[in-house]
């Protein structure tokens, strides 16, 4: 569903955003559900590049650091290199004997900050009702 016109872009982010973090939660699941399956590996869904790839750069304004007292634009050094799928890299290999590449313990960081994410996602979009709201109500 596209919506465009009064509300630009904002709101179908948000609501592709929330989709997909429903799509993460319900895979994360299901690698936490075969973690016992021989062979399973472990896959994950990129919501923040997915998100990006709505968003059209030409209409959006860079930020920039116009002062040293400024906190860092973009990913600092102590945020590591960005996340890769979950069927590559590191977590591809495992230890285990029966090749199965699920770790309970990063499964379940992920759990709980896909659902914090998701969260957020939605108390901006309901903030942006209510404040179309408003502004129908003439508050």
């Amino acid at each position: 569903m596209e919506i465009t016109g009064l509300f630009n872009q904002t709101i179908a982010i948000l609501a592709r955003n929330a989709d997909l973090r429903v799509q993460r939660h319900n895979l994360i699941a299901a690698n936490i559900a075969n973690i016992d399956t021989p062979h399973y590996r472990s896959f994950d869904i990129m919501v923040e590049e997915e998100t990006k790839k709505m968003t059209d750069p030409v209409d959006s304004m860079p930020m920039v650091r116009t002062s040293p007292g400024h906190l860092p634009v973009g990913p600092s050094p102590a945020d590591g290199p960005p996340a890769t799928p979950a069927a590559e890299g590191a977590r591809a290999y495992s230890l285990r004997q029966d090749g199965n590449t699920v770790d309970l313990d990063r499964e379940m960081t992920k759990l709980g900050q896909n659902q914090l994410l998701y969260d957020a996602a939605m108390e901006i979009l309901a903030r942006k009702f209510q404040g179309l709201q408003d502004a129908i109500k003439g508050e």
